[in-house]
């Protein structure tokens, strides 16, 4: 049987991630249309709360994380057996996380000197008792590239949380509308994953070991991982209170939403299609660098216009009183877009199955990251931790890179070039959006900010497309992200004028 070729499975591995970024953005819009509602009825001290105790929770899921779902991608041939011993020892971890939560809750709500933490804390006990059940076979559609399965699952999560958060908040208008939101979406998860692939679990252990081969550097490398991106919460929980710390959580949030919701999916997708690509030596470096080149023409344009547009955007849409927040998504979205240079060394690692490397550089962030965030909290408040933020962000792109140089065979600098032409047309188009703030409108109030929004968002796009469109030609219309979006818009005027030869076409180089 001839093998599949690189092209073909890196292909579908980005159309694939396409499909899932798709749905991913429509439901991203719906979750920041219900941030926008929570954020008019609920106060920053409510959302600084609930953002102490989720990552109380997630520091505690870290610990426990034993990767079983990546496993089970992994795995060459999984059987039975093995799906079975991953939800036993699922239930088993989620039984130690409920009751974790519950004999921690009394004490972290004394160190936080706020009590309803307790309450909030042993709420999400139970939730993840619920979620621990989750069914395990839904790794095999992940495997084979089945991605209907992926939107169904994290989209109907995010939708019932988004329904039942808002719907509460109307009611309540208190942070328990954020708690059900997650509780919601922690039991949507569980409902559909046994929709989407039926499955009558057993209790079983008989593959524990092979199993946990693989995940145990994956585990502790995701708990150094919680520890570097969730403990500023706790710093400024402790030192600046939860109305800061509500700022700070929204703030983050908000701007890593635009590139987190396209790369979360992409990522899933990638995983696999890597894994299938590594038994064809010399292959795996050319598809990471056709999805790293991809990635990057997305993800640069969205943080860079996210911080043009952050000013006018809270304050036409969540008010005067969410102002402290302008700074920090304005300095931190377009950190995030640059980060995905490298960030798809995770999916790198777990494919080659060395992921002892993920944890290596896990804990030469913690080393690096730490110490900056404390300084940056201490000496120079919520503003001198975002900048800690940004500095420490830029360190971590050099490791991501140098881990895929190890594994991938693809060199620094290569990378780095990678992002050249999407860096450089980035740059132009911040240059003229910058131009643009300089441009008087006419309009104050709502309006204002709506036109700035609007102006942000065609003088942004068209500088970046026509950026990127004429550094291509420059460079010779080399294969890569550009060549992805120029044969689907070809493959779209052929479906819309049948038997037209355009210029795209000749263009297409699948």
């Amino acid at each position: 049987m001839a093998a599949e070729p690189t092209t073909s499975i890196s292909g579908k591995v980005l159309r694939g991630g396409a499909w899932l970024a798709a749905a991913q953005i429509s439901v991203t819009l719906l979750s920041l249309g219900s941030t926008i509602v929570l954020a008019r009825l609920l106060v920053p001290e409510d959302f600084g709360l609930t953002a102490i105790a989720i990552t109380i929770m997630a520091l505690l899921t870290a610990v426990s994380e034993m990767a079983l779902h990546q496993a089970l991608i992994r795995h060459p041939a999984p059987q039975r057996e093995h799906f079975d011993t991953a939800f036993t020892l699922n239930m088993l971890r989620g039984a130690f996380m409920s009751a974790a939560l519950v004999l921690t809750s009394g004490p972290v709500s004394l160190f936080f000197e706020d009590l309803r933490l307790q309450p909030i804390l042993c709420v999400f006990a139970a939730s993840l008792l619920v979620l621990s059940a989750a069914n395990p076979r839904r790794a095999i559609l992940q495997r084979k590239l089945v991605y209907w399965q992926e939107i169904a699952f994290s989209s109907g999560a995010k939708i019932a949380m988004v329904v039942v958060s808002v719907s509460a908040a109307l009611y309540w208008q208190s942070y328990w509308a954020i708690v059900a939101g997650l509780v919601a979406s922690h039991v949507a998860s569980f409902v559909i994953s046994y929709l989407a692939f039926p499955y009558l679990p057993r209790f079983r252990l008989t593959k524990v070991r092979e199993l946990l081969s693989f995940s145990v550097w994956l585990t502790l490398g995701n708990l150094v991982d919680q520890l570097n991106w969730r403990f500023d919460i706790l710093l400024i929980g402790r030192l600046l209170g939860a109305t800061s710390t509500g700022f700070y959580s929204v703030g983050n949030n908000l701007a890593t939403v635009p590139t987190r919701e396209l790369m979360t999916p992409v990522r899933q997708a990638l995983f696999p299609g890597f894994a299938k690509l590594i038994e064809k030596p010399g292959r795996l470096g050319a598809g990471y660098s056709r999805a790293q080149n991809a990635i990057m023409l997305v993800t640069l344009p969205v943080g860079v216009i996210a911080s043009f547009m952050a000013e006018p955007g809270v304050l036409l849409l969540m008010g005067e009183k969410w102002q402290p927040i302008v700074f920090i998504i304005a300095w931190l979205a377009p950190i995030f877009a640059l980060q995905s240079l490298g960030s798809l060394a995770p999916a790198i690692a777990m494919a080659t199955g060395d992921t002892r490397r993920l944890f290596v550089r896990s804990m030469q962030m913690l080393i690096v990251r730490m110490p900056l965030i404390i300084a940056g909290a201490v000496f120079g408040g919520l503003s001198g931790l975002v900048y800690a933020r940004c500095l420490s962000g830029i360190v971590g792109i050099g490791f991501n890179i140098y881990i895929v140089r190890e594994l991938a065979g693809v060199s620094m600098l290569r990378q780095i070039r990678s992002a050249a032409r999407p860096g450089a047309a980035a740059g132009m188009m911040a240059l003229a959006l910058l131009a643009l703030q300089n441009v008087p409108i006419g309009l104050v109030g709502a309006e204002g900010h709506a036109v700035r929004i609007a102006l942000t968002a065609v003088v942004g796009a068209a500088t970046y497309l026509c950026s990127v469109f004429v550094l291509w030609l420059v460079a010779g219309r080399p294969d890569g992200g550009e060549t992805e979006i120029m044969g689907h818009a070809h493959t779209a005027l052929r479906k819309i004028l049948p038997g037209n030869k355009t210029a795209i076409e000749r263009t297409e180089l699948e």
